[in-house]
């Protein structure tokens, strides 16, 4: 018997039957050809042994896969029953919110048609101070405000306010330049109403440049007061929303009114991560007028009427001889999908101060306060079970 005989009996047959084999060789002593008789001899009487193991190792194995089979049927009924059951919750709470956003919506068109109603017939607050000269130049002036689709500074107060909430500061402020003629045209205000008021309950600082005096550029006197009503929201811990609509600098006053441009960057610098700074760009803003809005938080802007440019397009051709337009050079949908500079762009004043309103209610007053809670009927801990369809692990 051969080594290669002996290792193919032990994997048959085992030990015993090696064992058997041998001790049948020694007593016999036979022949090799002896041997390997006998060995094909066991081996037969074997196969029989081995076909049944293997046929009820195959039968095992074939049951596991039946029950592994049915489980997994199982499993994904269970799944499917689980998800049929999360959506049908999730439509649940989806009508839920539905029908949240429909009040919401129609407290929000109340609100429009009130604004609306106090909005008629209105002119600027404080006209009994003008003479009638400024009078009739104020009335040229709201018309052709309002001729472009645009509300003045006051009315846009009106609707970004609560309603008999603003208290306006410096009312009877006036510009100190007596250069260029500038001593015969004195119009209280001097082209920017400040105050405060609240939105939703909650307290705001407040600053409307009025495109209608001086085209809303920024004097001295101008920037004081702005300056001042942002040191107030810095003192007691309150959001600035500023209303920008001004054709920057007030040439007559030179230095002084870029002096001014340097004390409101002061506070816009100082005011970053105090309190929340929310800019409303709301007619052409050029030159020292955008730096400002653009070191604040947050900015919205009016389609097709609001601007924002260092300088404008005819300085553009100038100096490098292209013709651009001042929608492409800094219109509301060039800087809120190229440059980046502005958040959002409405498609008038109404939309952008309404949205400003609720967009107030997310912002928590001041780095001292935590973001406001609201009542909601959706609750804070659900477990969205369905988005696991929508983002796959």
């Amino acid at each position: 018997m051969d080594l290669e005989d002996k290792i193919i009996l032990d994997a048959c047959c085992g030990s015993n039957a090696v064992a058997a084999y041998l001790d049948l060789a020694h007593a016999a002593q036979t022949s090799d050809e002896q041997i390997a008789a006998d060995t094909a001899t066991i081996r037969a009487n074997y196969e029989d042994q081995i076909t049944a193991k293997m046929a009820d190792e195959q039968a095992k194995r074939d049951a596991d896969a039946q029950a592994s089979a049915e489980r997994m049927a199982a499993t994904q009924a269970a799944a499917t029953a689980r998800t049929v059951g999360m959506i049908t919750d999730s439509a649940q709470v989806s009508a839920s919110v539905l029908s949240s956003i429909k009040e919401s919506a129609d407290a929000t068109y109340s609100y429009a048609l009130d604004i609306a109603d106090r909005l008629t017939g209105q002119l600027a607050a404080g006209e009994e101070f003008y003479t009638d000269a400024q009078k009739q130049a104020l009335q040229k002036r709201i018309a052709a405000q309002h001729a472009k689709g645009k509300l003045t500074a006051r009315e846009r107060l009106n609707v970004l306010l609560d309603q008999g909430s603003f208290e306006e500061l410096d009312m009877y402020v006036e510009h100190n330049c007596v250069d260029f003629g500038m001593a015969d045209q004195i119009i209280p205000g001097d082209g920017v109403v400040t105050g405060s008021g609240t939105i939703n309950g909650r307290l705001v600082f407040v600053f409307s440049q009025d495109f209608t005096v001086f085209g809303g550029s920024l004097s001295e006197r101008h920037a004081q007061k702005i300056c001042k009503i942002m040191d107030m929201a810095m003192k007691v811990g309150a959001p600035v929303v500023g209303i920008n609509d001004s054709g920057g600098a007030r040439i007559q006053e030179g230095v002084a009114s870029l002096g001014g441009y340097a004390e409101v960057f002061q506070r816009n610098v100082l005011a970053s991560g105090v309190v929340p700074q929310l800019s409303l760009i709301m007619g052409p803003c050029a030159g020292g007028a955008v730096y400002s809005p653009a070191m604040t938080d947050f900015i919205f802007m009016v389609k097709d009427s609001s601007y924002m440019f260092v300088t404008g397009p005819d300085v553009v051709k100038t100096v490098t001889n292209e013709v651009v337009s001042q929608e492409e050079l800094g219109g509301a949908v060039t800087h809120t999908t190229k440059s980046g500079v502005a958040d959002v762009a409405f498609d008038d004043d109404i939309e952008a101060l309404l949205a400003a309103r609720d967009f107030v209610d997310f912002l928590p007053a001041s780095n001292r306060q935590a973001p406001p809670e609201r009542p909601t009927s959706d609750p804070w801990d659900r477990i969205e079970d369905s988005l696991d369809l929508l983002v796959p692990a």
